[in-house]
């Protein structure tokens, strides 16, 4: 999509929709967060800005999942003891490798050995039962500054240490201080506008990272991920593993019968990486593809790129191209203020939203009996 097409629109309305039908709804939003932040207070969320000075950013090395295996949990079956230990090394091993781009197969080896030292300091193991306490509850997690004291200790990976001090005794040790931020919430917005330019997307994986373990550690109802510009995990400026990750991640909710849908401007970024097979990957488990405002004058070869995975024929261009930026927009944008001022009357009259819903659920007769 081009500038100004209607992407965040279409991103809050998809997402206001999805909490009024009883979802979950968690935002990735890598720019102009701002712009999500009165409706997630407006529905009672939870807005968290992501940034070096901003003390709002859930633990990167907290562990928030009992279990791997999500599936055994929906379908209620027996549940496989995979490590959730091993899965988070996994985690923070990609995200290490996206601040230090040089990372070599021995670095690795020396980072994985390190985060078992660190998190067995806090009694946490390979095994899944050592991450929560007698009452069930998780244990304290250890924070980036213990992981930067293992580092550092060691003279063989002391020169990997120097990678975190941003996060101990730099410009963003806010962003990794130790803090109690509650999560369990319906609508969430992790705002990361405010991340410089060498970060965003190291930043970007951290509230990817969180976002799919509160997704993948429900116990009944898969949540909505809606994330835009995750083209800095699987474009030209992202690695292999980050954007093998960002994939999975969206195939694994998709397949297990929950909501992922990505948005991005820079359709020629998306595809900039190992020829375009992630963004071509993340586009092939889409069911519905949306293209507004296309422009091809510029970069005519993603495009193509994109019809191909679009399955559409790339002689047709100016099928896409050809259409105004507000056809459609200006109609759906009448029809959403009209139900909001219905639901709104409906609202007015009876102090509640009850006479549409059965237990937290959107009932569609009901609604349609009001509209």
């Amino acid at each position: 999509d081009s500038s100004g097409a209607g992407k965040t629109f279409t991103l809050q309305c998809v997402g206001g929709r999805l909490r009024q039908q009883g979802k979950r709804v968690i935002y990735i939003i890598p720019k102009k967060g701002h712009e999500f932040r009165p409706r997630c207070e407006q529905l009672g969320g939870l807005y968290l800005r992501m940034s070096p000075s901003s003390p709002d950013c859930p633990n990167i090395m907290a562990i928030r999942r009992k279990s791997l295996d999500t599936y055994a949990g929906l379908k209620g079956l027996a549940s496989r003891d995979d490590s959730v230990l091993a899965d988070k090394i996994s985690q923070l091993i990609i995200w290490f490798a996206l601040k230090k781009k040089d990372l070599s197969e021995e670095d690795k080896s020396r980072l994985d050995s390190s985060l078992v030292e660190v998190y067995g300091r806090y009694g946490i193991t390979f095994d899944n039962s050592s991450i929560v306490d007698e009452n069930g509850d998780f244990r304290t997690m250890p924070i980036i500054s213990d992981w930067y004291d293992v580092l550092s200790q060691n003279p063989d990976t002391r020169y990997l240490s120097v990678v975190l001090s941003r996060y101990v005794t730099g410009s963003a040790a806010a962003m990794a201080s130790r803090n109690n931020i509650d999560l369990d919430n319906k609508y969430i917005v992790l705002d990361l506008s405010g991340m410089p330019d060498d970060m965003i997307a190291d930043g970007t994986f951290w509230a990817t990272s969180i976002a799919y373990d509160l997704i993948m550690s429900c116990e009944s109802d898969l949540s909505a991920l809606l994330a835009d510009e995750l083209w800095s995990l699987v474009g030209a400026t992202a690695n292999p593993q980050a954007a093998g990750f960002v994939l999975e991640m969206v195939k694994t909710i998709r397949g297990l019968g929950g909501i992922a849908v990505t948005s991005t401007q820079g359709m020629q970024d998306l595809f900039g990486l190992d020829g375009g097979s992630y963004g071509k990957g993340i586009l092939d488990a889409s069911r519905i593809k949306d293209c507004f405002a296309l422009a091809i004058t510029t970069c005519p070869w993603p495009f193509t790129q994109l019809l191909r995975s679009m399955k559409q024929s790339p002689h047709r261009p100016l099928t896409c191209a050809g259409a105004d930026r507000s056809m459609g927009m200006n109609d759906m944008k009448r029809d959403l203020i009209r139900i909001q001022e219905l639901v709104g009357m409906a609202f007015s009259e009876t102090g509640s939203l009850v006479a549409l819903t059965d237990g937290g659920q959107m009932n569609p007769n009901k609604l349609q009996k009001t509209l």
